[in-house]
């Protein structure tokens, strides 16, 4: 105990240099002075070096939430978060989410938490089980942020930025992180803490639609030549249709030769023109 007292003595000397917001959750830390198992020990030493360095890496993974991360376990009293597999992995229905409205998979350890995941069940080695354990707290905080705010601060981009980027629930993030995690479906709680209106929802469907696109091979080609107008006759009207077809502009019932540029053909040329901005003229 006395050994204890004196290393926490140190410690609080060392912090004189630390944030304010990581200083209270070093007193936090001070106080608890009850029997720790050797996993709280360990997840303990994690959040210590986490606000002594500044940073903290697992796994490879340099961990983006290091403030948050210890004042969320600080109120645990660094007791793991993650006691149920089946919780983690409901973070891949949280990121498949992510990726629908167009944000980065790769942007979350997945690789690093599939690395520390057994078989079957959760580790049993106290470290293994603690570095699985803060990689799905980061791996949740790195979803929900970016679903919340975006990948990009736009303050940074426009001077006259001026919407708001609080997060408009009561409680501190850490509180709010601990209900997701306390949540019985994570993706459905987080879709409550993000609503979003019916407009946003068109856009996650037209990316969709982009996407399966890309996927089959992209838009085609319709090589260079003369200007097609209205009665010409070409083997490029052909890739003309198969090009609207995709934007699913109406273009009548087929015709019997495809390479006629039709009227029909022209009206649905003139629609595409009218939504891109283009001059209108059918050609």
């Amino acid at each position: 105990m006395r050994a204890l007292r004196k290393g926490l003595k140190i410690r609080m000397a060392m912090a004189a240099c630390v944030p304010l917001a990581v200083l209270v959750s070093l007193v936090v830390m001070a106080a608890v002075v009850v029997a720790e198992d050797s996993s709280q020990q360990a997840l303990r030493g994690r959040m210590e070096q986490a606000m002594f360095d500044g940073r903290i890496s697992i796994a490879g993974v340099d961990l983006a939430a290091t403030e948050l991360m210890v004042e969320l376990y600080s109120a645990r009293e660094f007791r793991a978060a993650w006691n149920d597999r089946a919780k983690i992995e409901q973070l891949y229905l949280l990121a498949d989410r992510a990726v629908a409205e167009g944000l980065d998979r790769s942007d979350y350890p997945f690789a690093a938490i599939e690395a520390l995941l057994p078989a079957s069940g959760l580790p049993e080695e106290p470290r293994t089980r603690v570095d699985l354990d803060i990689l799905a707290t980061e791996t949740l905080i790195r979803i929900a942020y970016q679903l919340r705010f975006g990948k990009l601060n736009p303050n940074r981009l426009f001077a006259n930025w001026n919407f708001d980027r609080s997060i408009v629930r009561e409680g501190t993030p850490a509180e709010i992180m601990q209900r997701v995690i306390n949540a019985p479906s994570i993706p459905d709680y987080a879709a409550e803490l993000v609503p979003r209106g019916p407009l946003y929802e068109r856009l996650v469907a037209a990316l969709a639609r982009y996407r399966r696109i890309e996927a089959g091979g992209g838009w085609p080609a319709v090589a260079l030549g003369l200007t097609l107008r209205v009665g010409d006759v070409d083997p490029r009207v052909a890739d003309l249709r198969r090009r609207l077809a995709m934007e699913s502009e109406p273009q009548g019932p087929s015709p019997v030769d495809a390479s006629v540029f039709d009227a029909a053909l022209e009206n649905a040329v003139a629609s595409f023109q009218r939504r891109h901005g283009l001059e209108v003229d059918g050609a």
